[in-house]
């Protein structure tokens, strides 16, 4: 499969195999713990997927298939406007930001870090969230299912990478 090429490059590069352990750690300890996580936290797992997927975009050919040609804006509020963060995708390339962008394609808001913890986990499952009102969404919906899309596909690929782990 494609996406086991990027299993060497992955390895070979120890800040892409830590940030990808990180994401599997955060996987866990997000799964073991839903209640009890705070914003914080949510907000250092929501950093941790999107170093992740940077990772990727850089080193699997494949993977960097999701962004070609694919240019949009995105803006993740939570908890009040404690997480904001955001995320540019131009030319092949990702960039986060710590703060609020202007002409975004989408702006996902969320009721709080439950929310935005079930949209990451299950991104199969936009109508349930979007319908009990924990996600709030301004823009093109269809972009809130590439990026769900794109975040699944990131953690299927970690989870293969280290079975193990």
């Amino acid at each position: 499969m494609h996406d086991e090429n990027i299993l060497l490059d992955v390895r070979a590069d120890v800040r892409a195999e830590k940030s990808f352990k990180k994401l599997l750690d955060a996987i866990e300890s997000e799964s073991n713990e839903l209640e009890s996580i705070d914003s914080g936290l949510t907000e250092e797992f929501l950093i941790i997927l999107l170093n992740a997927m940077s990772w990727a975009f850089i080193l699997s050919k494949n993977f960097r298939k999701n962004i070609k040609n694919f240019d949009a804006r995105y803006l993740f509020l939570g908890d009040g406007e404690k997480i904001c963060v955001s995320v540019i995708f131009k030319n092949g390339k990702m960039r986060v930001h710590h703060k609020k962008i202007d002409e975004k394609n989408l702006t996902i808001k969320f009721k709080d870090s439950k929310a935005l913890r079930h949209y990451l986990f299950s991104p199969n499952d936009l109508l349930t969230p979007i319908l009990h009102q924990d996600i709030m969404t301004e823009g093109n919906i269809n972009y809130l299912t590439k990026f769900g899309y794109m975040s699944n596909h990131l953690m299927l690929l970690a989870k293969k990478l280290w079975p193990s782990h």
